[in-house]
């Protein structure tokens, strides 16, 4: 929980890396505490010095597998039962009112802290409704639980949920990078693409072009690198990115003394 509040300090996302049953839901949970009595505390300290706005606590967006929607619906009870929880599965009419609800916290009148939902409606062709209701949200946090399942830039999962507007972003995974540079820029891709920009970034000529039909094989190929890290054999291309980027860093280096 200590590395999820740092990354915040910090307003950058990150990834809950332990194996399985050493408490990530548990520590994903106590985070979300903490943000809602910091929220709290906050708020009290403006009406205390006459100061302005509400000061409420964040929403966020916790996407799991169905198979322990159930684990997660009950430990946020036993560990935090008072953190609003909204869950997002089922027919279609609880699924409208679990919208109802969220839309109700918009204004204020009864806020919920945590959205609950499955990968279901982020991978379903017909769940387009859903996803446009996901994306109107005002969130803080999209936590997503067993997140190798976003390995992979080209599946509909990965895309739809890439679409969704967050302030930051925690994956959970026992396993998030297995060796593999590609998986850890994916990875990377998804946390923060506003730096990386691989796919959709729409600032023609980088690597957001969607021109590129492996971008992430293109960068790889380029720093002589193959997928497992390894270097693959073209001593000509890591020549020419390190000499590059020496001189970035001397340009960078000029412009700091000269300032």
């Amino acid at each position: 929980m200590c590395g999820s509040a740092r990354a915040r300090l910090q307003n950058v996302s990150g990834v809950l890396a332990d194996d399985m049953g050493l408490g990530k839901t548990v520590q994903t949970i106590a985070f979300f505490a903490m943000l809602r009595r910091n929220a709290l505390g906050k708020r009290a300290r403006k009406r205390g010095g006459g100061g302005g706005g509400s000061g409420m606590p964040p929403m966020h967006l916790v996407v799991v597998p169905a198979s322990v929607l159930s684990n997660w619906e009950g430990e946020l009870e036993r560990f935090a039962p008072h953190l609003e929880v909204a869950k997002y599965h089922g027919p279609l009419e609880a699924r409208a009112e679990a919208k109802r609800r969220v839309r109700a916290a918009a204004t204020r009148r009864a806020p919920v802290d945590v959205v609950l939902t499955t990968y279901t409606y982020f991978e379903r062709e017909s769940s387009g409704d859903d996803r446009k209701f996901f994306r109107s949200l005002d969130l803080d946090y999209l936590v997503l639980d067993e997140a190798h399942g976003v390995k992979n830039m080209k599946t509909s999962r990965w895309q739809n949920l890439k679409a969704l507007k967050t302030r930051h972003r925690l994956l959970l995974s026992g396993t998030p990078v297995q060796n593999n540079l590609r998986e850890l820029l994916v990875l990377l891709d998804f946390l923060s693409p506003h730096v990386f920009r691989f796919k959709g970034g729409g600032h023609g000529g980088g690597w957001g072009d969607e021109g590129r039909s492996d971008p992430i094989g293109e960068l790889l190929s380029g720093l002589g690198l193959s997928e497992d890290g390894k270097a693959s054999g073209d001593p000509a291309a890591m020549a020419a990115v390190r000499q590059v980027t020496r001189r970035r860093g001397g340009e960078t280096a000029g412009t700091g003394s000269g300032a």
